[in-house]
């Protein structure tokens, strides 16, 4: 094959895969400009979760930065509440039962961010997309995007 049909041929199957991507997003309902309800960032830890602290360091500082806005920042602890905790663990308030009893959302690793609006629907896991480090980078993304 010459180099120019090749190229053509790899520019027009990138274009042919990413058609209904753009599609989607253009039928997707569009962001909330200004929020009129506040959003809830839940994370998901455990005291034995080697990754925990550091996100919850990252979400702590997160909460500083909303502080005042519509959005609420809970810990849901996963492991026995009764085991001691070091200062290295989180100072976020524990998430609402009924929040907790609402979402009933699989939590499918530790630590595990949920972004929630305020009828407890997930509208954004940032952990299914980047790793633990980067989490905060993408629930600070949400909360631009959801007018926070």
């Amino acid at each position: 094959m010459r180099p120019l049909p090749r190229l053509l041929l790899t520019a027009g199957l990138v274009l042919a895969f990413s058609l209904p991507s753009a599609a989607r997003a253009a039928s997707a309902e569009p962001r909330v400009t200004a929020l009129q309800e506040p959003l809830k960032v839940l994370v998901y830890w455990a005291s034995w979760c080697a990754n925990c602290p550091e996100v919850l360091a990252h979400i702590e500082t997160l909460r500083r930065e909303f502080a005042g806005r519509k959005v609420s920042f809970h810990a849901v602890r996963l492991d026995d509440e009764a085991l001691p905790l070091s200062r290295k663990h989180t100072t976020l308030a524990p998430a609402p039962a009924a929040t907790l009893q609402r979402l009933d959302h699989p939590v499918r690793a530790v630590p595990w961010v949920l972004v929630a609006d305020s009828q407890d629907r997930v509208i954004a896991e940032p952990s299914r997309e980047v790793a633990p480090r980067e989490v905060h980078e993408l629930v600070r993304m949400e909360l631009r995007l959801n007018g926070v």
